[in-house]
């Protein structure tokens, strides 16, 4: 009976120590873990102020008040997104193109204590993109859609109509690319060899099937695909123009179809 009474005992003075025990070391990695997490509310670590360049002062007020937002928030809700060492740096910059499209690049750089340079660069406006329902948007040299446009009538700028099946202006603001790059950055090419000769475009129709139409500020066509070779689609319009169509019948023709490599096609108006 005595026996089992102290073996009883033992137990319990045993379980007492263990908890006493894990008591402690819970308190321990308690004590660490406020430590731990004290060091990121340390003034000294916490960013003061946000620099932005390179960007309009709209776009500035924009980003502004969306770096404050973030400033406030933590990260697990415990760390600080305002010390220097958790700045959200990359969500920061993939927020940023993602819901601003009129802006190309965004770059940040600490600089202890206290401060972060924001860098950032709006994209150019190059060209209008014109859908079947009439809306517009403006494109960048690349292609890239960021910003609605309202209606331009005249030669301000560049236009493009795209009137393929299944176009639409679903998420105009939001920032996408209008065509492939590759084949948007072969038809600027082509005509900025065809500006050098000074034949000046000033609208191309995309069609179904990578077919583009042209149009001379003179009112004649050029028709290209997406397969071409901008250089050389440039060189055989140069000789389709010197060696058969003279200079007097420019303003005459109807369209120079390029569309067949070597094969070049051409048609006056009054044919």
């Amino acid at each position: 009976m005595l026996r089992r009474e102290a073996l009883a005992s033992s137990r319990k003075i045993k379980r007492k120590r263990l908890t006493l025990k894990l008591s402690l070391y819970l308190l321990a990695i308690i004590c660490l873990f406020s430590v731990f997490v004290s060091f990121f509310y340390i003034p000294k670590f916490k960013i003061k102020e946000i620099e932005i360049n390179g960007i309009s002062s709209d776009n500035k007020d924009k980003l502004s008040n969306k770096f404050s937002v973030v400033m406030v928030d933590k990260y697990l809700g415990i760390f600080p997104y305002n010390n220097i060492f958790i700045f959200p740096e990359g969500k920061l910059k993939a927020d940023v193109l993602s819901e601003y499209p009129d802006i190309k690049e965004i770059d940040f750089k600490n600089f202890f204590p206290g401060k972060v340079l924001t860098t950032a660069s709006e994209r150019d406006l190059f060209a209008v993109w014109c859908f079947k329902e009439g809306d517009c948007s403006f494109v960048d040299e690349d292609g890239f859609i960021f910003k609605s446009a309202p209606v331009f009538y005249g030669n301000i700028f560049l236009k493009f109509f795209d009137e393929r099946r299944g176009s639409s202006s679903d998420g105009l603001d939001k920032g996408k690319q209008a065509l492939d790059k590759n084949d948007f950055d072969k038809l600027v090419d082509f005509i900025n060899f065809t500006a050098s000769k000074n034949i000046l475009i000033y609208k191309i129709f995309i069609r179904d099937e990578g077919v583009y139409d042209l149009e001379t500020i003179l009112g004649w066509h050029i028709l290209l695909n997406k397969e071409n070779n901008p250089e050389e689609a440039f060189q055989n319009l140069r000789i389709i123009l010197d060696s058969q169509i003279k200079e007097d019948y420019v303003d005459k023709i109807g369209y120079i179809d390029l569309r067949f490599g070597n094969k070049i096609f051409y048609k006056f108006n009054d044919e």
